[in-house]
This record gives structure tokens, sequence and C-alpha cells, in this order.
């Protein structure tokens, strides 16, 4: 099963520096500063969902336990870890 990883940007230099460079093409970039509006994050992570990962592929996240409120909501209905 192909993998893919939605995560936010503020660990692109931590994954940059232990990802080899083929992994790091899974990765779905969202952008930090959405952490200023929640509804924004939102829909950057359902957006992301929706259409750029694959039907097929197992899901990781990658997110600070800080970064939405309602995180566990928005990754709960997809199989993601």
């Amino acid at each position: 099963m192909k993998k893919e990883m939605i995560a936010c940007r503020i660990f692109e230099n931590e994954l940059e520096a232990v990802l080899p460079e083929a992994a790091l093409s899974g990765i779905h970039w969202i952008e930090a500063a959405l952490h200023a509006d929640p509804d924004r994050m939102r829909s950057a992570i359902l957006n992301t969902l929706s259409k750029d990962v694959a039907a097929d592929a197992g899901i990781c996240f990658l997110f600070g336990s800080g970064c939405h409120p309602d995180m566990a909501d928005i990754t709960g209905g997809c199989r993601a870890c």
C-alpha cells in the first residue's frame, strides 16, 4: 500500500533531515501560518484529503497536539494514523 503524509510545514526541516528524498514527495504540506485560523486549517486538511491523497493510500498525519482543537474530529473519518 502506498503511504502518504499530511504534515504541518513546521516539521519540514526535521523531515528533510531524516527522510530520503524519495519519501519527501509523498508529503502534502499544510502551511504553519494556518494555525492562526482554525477554520482555514480545517479546510486545508480536508481539501488535501479529498483532492491530493490517493484513494487507496495509507495516510499519516504529523501535527502537534495543539495545532487544531478538533484535529481528532478532522482526521477521524479517514483511514489515517
